[in-house]
């Protein structure tokens, strides 16, 4: 049982890594930085911001699967943990959540 616990959590936290919310100013930032960082001339710059465009709202969409899923387990999970447990698992959430803005504000 724990083993099927643990691997949900690491599931489940692996999923927020990669589909954490993102707001369209720090889309703005990070394709900025990108195209500094990768020397792109003028066309390389259109053509890459066209293709990251194009591909907006398909992104915020899994974004927005990957918040549901996220919310469908822990209510899943509600059904077998005990309240104490569900509290340290939310705590330990948040925890990782804080890591996660932690590493974004050293990074800048």
């Amino acid at each position: 049982m724990k083993l099927l616990i643990s691997a949900i959590l690491i599931a489940l936290f692996s999923l927020s890594a990669v589909a954490g919310s993102h707001s369209d100013k720090s889309g703005d930032h990070r394709m900025e930085k990108m195209i500094k960082k990768l020397d792109l001339n003028e066309q390389q710059e259109q053509q890459v911001r066209a293709i990251m465009d194009s591909n907006k709202a398909e992104r915020k969409a899994i974004r927005e699967q990957m918040q549901a899923l996220r919310d469908k387990t822990n209510q899943e999970l509600s059904k077998v943990l005990t309240g104490e447990q569900m509290d340290k698992l939310t705590r330990m959430q948040e925890k990782r959540k804080d890591k996660k803005k932690d590493k974004k504000k050293d990074k800048h």
